[in-house]
C-alpha cells in the first residue's frame, strides 16, 4: 500500500503514474477528524482507487504501507518511528518559502533527517514536488524489477534512528 496525505492534485497524478508501472498498488489516506470522506472523495479522481483510514487507525495503516508520502511535519517522525520509508513533499507560496529560507537555516525540512543529520527520507520541496518526481522517488523504492535494496537501506537507517531516539516512555522516566 502507498499512503497519501492531503493536497491531492499532484499526488493523484503520481498515483496514476505508479499504477501504470505497478498495477498491484493500493492507496490509502488517513482522514483528519474535521474532514469528511465525502469531501476528500471530491478531491480525488474516481478512476484511481483510494481507501480512507479513520484517524484513530492511522498507526496500524501506516505500518501496513510499503511507502508513505507525507508533508513535512510531525507525521514524518511518526512514520520514521513506525519504520516506514517516507517521501517528504511540501509546497508553500513562493513568497512564504523565500521568507522562510531567509529566517530558518536548517539543512533539512523533515524531522527524521534533522535528527539523523543526513537525508534518510527524500525531500521534494517547492518545484521539485511534482507528480513525476514523487512517482520517480517511489519507483526507486518500489522497484518493478524487484530490487528491494534501496528500501532495505532506508529501513536500516530507520532502525538506527529509532535507537538514537531511545526507548518509549521518556515522559515516565
Amino acid at each position: 500500500a502507498f499512503a497519501f496525505g492531503l493536497t491531492f492534485v499532484w499526488r493523484a497524478e503520481a498515483a496514476r503514474i505508479l499504477l501504470q508501472r505497478l498495477p498491484h498498488l493500493s492507496f490509502v489516506c488517513p482522514r483528519a477528524p474535521n474532514i469528511s470522506e465525502e469531501e476528500l472523495r471530491t478531491l480525488w479522481p474516481a478512476d484511481i482507487p483510494l481507501s480512507f483510514i479513520q484517524p484513530e487507525n492511522r498507526w496500524a495503516a501506516m505500518r501496513e504501507c510499503e511507502v508513505l508520502l507525507a508533508a513535512s511535519g510531525t507525521v514524518t517522525l511518526e512514520s520514521a518511528v513506525a519504520g516506514v520509508p517516507t517521501i517528504i513533499c511540501y509546497k508553500l507560496s513562493p513568497l512564504t518559502y523565500a521568507v522562510g529560507k531567509l529566517l530558518v537555516r536548517v539543512p533539512f525540512m523533515g524531522l527524521p533527517n534533522l535528527i539523523a543529520g543526513k537525508e534518510i527520507f527524500p525531500e521534494l520541496l517547492q518545484d521539485a514536488c511534482s507528480a513525476g518526481s514523487l512517482a520517480a522517488k517511489a519507483l526507486a523504492w518500489l522497484d518493478p524489477q524487484g530490487n528491494d535494496a534501496p528500501l532495505l537501506r532506508v529501513r536500516e537507517e530507520l532502525d538506527a534512528l529509532r535507537t538514537q531516539l531511545g526507548e518509549p516512555g521518556a515522559v515516565d522516566r
